[in-house]
């Protein structure tokens, strides 16, 4: 059966109209589904902000500088004890033993037997010496046939100051005292007899007699100036 030419006309525009539409929503689909991943992408993209947003800090740097905290330890902290310190005689000793050696002292040749017997008012039965590097002493000894007296001298040419001051500090008071004998000088009574010490610079001398001298103490400082006056000083 043939149709009219009129029929078939509209026929052919009802076909491509309907091609038309299937092409429209072919590409409808294909926009609508570009703008829902769009749509998702940005959704994700601000979910992904929010939880950034929303996530706690993260923890600072192992690299970063942390305050540090000193303690001072001393000894009191650590129960030890400090070191005692050094009296005079130790200083002297110390000093003494840290300087070149030196010869011995020979405190006889500070007095002679004639001159030790004259201030004893006795002859001199025998001379007792004792020499060192740091101090020497002679002994003139009278022995008679009821008393043993003798005159003691200790001589310390170097160093002696020391010596002299912790003796002065440790012993009993002085029973007398003075400085118009080399720079300072006293007295003492001690239990073997009566001494005199006196010092010039670091010049130390120590005079002592028996205890059986009865004789008042100005012949031993009329002696020690005597043997001051013929020994020079140090420089």
């Amino acid at each position: 059966m043939k149709l009219p030419f009129f029929s078939r006309s509209k026929l052919l525009v009802l076909l491509l109209l309907a091609a038309v539409l299937i092409a429209c929503g072919s590409d409808g689909n294909e926009n609508s589904a570009s703008t829902n991943g769009v749509v998702d992408g940005a959704t994700s993209a601000t979910n992904a902000d929010a939880e950034t947003t929303d996530s706690p800090p993260a923890a600072a740097s192992d690299s970063e500088p942390e305050e540090m905290t000193f303690t001072t330890v001393t000894d009191a902290d650590e129960g030890e004890d400090l070191p005692p310190t050094p009296n005079a005689a130790e200083l002297a000793a110390t000093q003494a033993a840290l300087l070149p050696p030196q010869g011995p002292v020979d405190a006889c040749a500070l007095l002679s037997e004639e001159e030790a017997a004259a201030f004893l008012g006795v002859g001199i039965t025998s001379v007792e010496k004792d020499e060192n590097t740091h101090t020497g002493e002679c002994k003139y000894i009278a022995q008679t046939v009821t008393d043993r007296l003798y005159l003691k001298i200790a001589w310390t040419p170097n160093f002696g100051a020391g010596d002299y001051a912790f003796l002065k500090s440790a012993g009993a008071a002085p029973r007398e005292e003075g400085s118009d004998i080399g720079d300072d000088y006293y007295i003492r009574s001690e239990t073997d007899g009566v001494y005199l010490y006196v010092v010039r610079g670091e010049q130390y001398l120590r005079l002592s007699v028996a205890s059986a001298w009865h004789e008042p103490d100005e012949p031993l400082k009329e002696l020690a100036r005597q043997l001051l006056a013929e020994i020079p000083p140090t420089e």
